[in-house]
């Protein structure tokens, strides 16, 4: 039997034509919606073995954070210990002073008693000697009241009270211009005004002290002109100061600390 030609039809001809469009809409939007929601697993998918995460990013900044606060502390701990040094480079420098002190009350108290011993013996000439001693040579008498302001100056000075112990120690030159501490008052006048800034006035009156013969202070003043120097900016002549200290003065308790600053005024390793 034979059949009558039929032409092929798909699903969507057998359907009315408006359903079969609307049918075939609604296919292609599902087909279009899979498709987008695939799309962000596969990145999600590359992301994770290609580019950096967001939370390696975060992790990131966190350390650069860390790194940040622990650069800030350590600055603030430099800082902290460099103040402490220079607190301590202060005391250093003021047990030194209190020991140069103590020294001179010790000389000063052996000068005392040399002056009794010398009252008291009426000084007779020695039977060998040929020669009077020079007038600035002969040992000079100590007042009690000269020696308890020169004791009040001190004070004044090492309490810190420059501008007190610069007045101080000039009454007490001025008063004693050839006492027994005539030559300490000149030094520490030196002192009060190198405490105070006034370089040019301390170097005059370190440069003083050696105008009395036998003087104990000769080796401090030395010291200390270079130091006048130093702080001038004339380095030169600081390093010229600081080399006669050595040279003149070689058995001083100063000579290493001279030594100290010509290395490093001429650039010599410590």
């Amino acid at each position: 039997m034979t059949f009558p030609y039929l032409p092929r039809t798909s699903f969507f001809d057998r359907l009315p034509r408006r359903g079969g469009r609307l049918l075939a809409a609604i296919l292609v939007g599902t087909s279009f919606l899979l498709s987008a929601c695939a799309a962000p697993s596969a990145r999600a998918s590359g992301s994770g073995s290609g580019r950096p995460s967001d939370a390696g990013a975060t992790l990131s900044a966190e350390e650069s954070a860390d790194a940040l606060r622990l650069a800030q502390e350590s600055r603030l701990e430099l800082q902290t210990q460099s103040a402490r040094l220079k607190e301590l480079e202060g005391q250093v420098r003021d047990l030194t002073e209190i020991l140069s002190w103590t020294a001179e009350q010790i000389q000063n108290q052996t000068r005392q008693l040399d002056s009794l011993r010398q009252g008291a013996a009426g000084m007779p000439p020695a039977a060998s000697s040929t020669a009077p001693l020079h007038a600035s040579q002969a040992p000079r008498r100590i007042s009690s009241d000269e020696a308890s302001q020169y004791r009040l100056a001190l004070d004044q000075y090492f309490g810190r009270n420059y501008a007190a112990a610069l007045k101080a120690f000039s009454d007490l030159l001025a008063q004693y211009p050839q006492g027994a501490y005539a030559d300490n008052a000149e030094y520490w006048i030196g002192e009060s005004r190198f405490a105070q800034g006034d370089y040019p006035g301390a170097l005059a009156a370190f440069r003083k002290v050696f105008a009395y013969p036998g003087t104990e202070k000769a080796d401090d003043a030395q010291l200390k002109i270079g130091y006048c120097h130093l702080r001038l900016n004339d380095r030169k002549k600081a390093e010229e100061e600081f080399r006669k200290l050595v040279s003149l003065y070689p058995s001083s308790e100063y000579v290493d600390r001279a030594q100290g600053e010509i290395d490093k005024l001429t650039g010599k390793p410590l």
